[in-house]
């Protein structure tokens, strides 16, 4: 990976990268496009520039209990890694490796008591797994916090009934899985794959996970990010 000065022709190391915390830098690296390639797609190649090393990497924390559905799970986490966001995954449990509803265990990144503060809290579906994030006082807690805060608040399938459960919606729209729409407690369950009210992101199921997840890049980055990045892995989004 080089990184070229606009106009001039000879390129510069790479190490310039790690000096970007210095001010006296950041009128040199106005100048500079960096062009790398990237894990999101084969072939693909993206042209970042300054102006986006500035800006503080966005984080998100995506929550795991027994019993969570793991293609939504993974989805949303693989999603917003390609597009660069630091993504979490969090174990509610106690323990590292968590058991998803169809057996499959996978190994959290932290677990709840040494979770840090993100722009963005996800809660794949799944059951019991959404009943098990519903019962955690902690995680309860949190999302209070992360809304009292105006930060994203993000759940799919049946997971977005935690947000009913606790009152959030009601003067919001929202959407989840199929005949789970009492649950959520909002001025108006909608059909759409995914929707977004205020800081609120909500989606209905396994089939509307990668949409879902290009919401929150949308939100967290933009959407020239979102729309490359569905590009790369060869997806068409649809209206949402």
């Amino acid at each position: 990976m080089m990184c070229y000065i606009k106009n001039m022709n000879y390129p510069i190391s790479i190490l310039c990268l790690f000096f970007l915390k210095n001010w006296h830098l950041y009128y040199i690296l106005s100048l500079i496009e960096f062009k790398h390639k990237t894990n999101i797609g084969t072939g693909d190649n993206f042209r970042i520039s300054a102006e986006r090393w500035r800006i503080k990497m966005k984080k998100a924390n995506v929550f795991f209990a027994e019993g969570f559905e793991e293609v939504e799970a993974l989805t949303v986490v693989d999603i917003l890694r390609r597009a660069g966001i630091e993504t979490f995954m969090v174990s509610v449990t106690g323990e590292k490796m968590v058991k998803g509803s169809h057996g499959i265990k996978i190994e959290m990144d932290k677990t709840f008591n040494v979770v840090a503060e993100a722009d963005a809290i996800v809660l794949p579906g799944g059951m019991p797994g959404t009943l098990n994030l519903k019962a955690h006082e902690g995680l309860r807690k949190l999302i209070e916090e992360y809304n009292s805060q105006g930060k994203l608040l993000c759940a799919i399938c049946a997971a977005p009934t935690v947000y009913g459960s606790m009152g959030l919606l009601k003067e919001r729209h929202a959407t989840c899985y199929p005949g789970m729409e009492s649950e959520l407690d909002c001025v108006e369950a909608l059909t759409d794959a995914v929707v977004m009210d205020d800081n609120f992101i909500t989606s209905r199921g396994v089939g509307t996970a990668i949409e879902f997840a290009l919401a929150i890049v949308r939100n967290l980055i933009d959407d020239e990010t979102a729309d490359k990045l569905a590009s790369s892995i060869v997806y068409e989004q649809t209206a949402c």
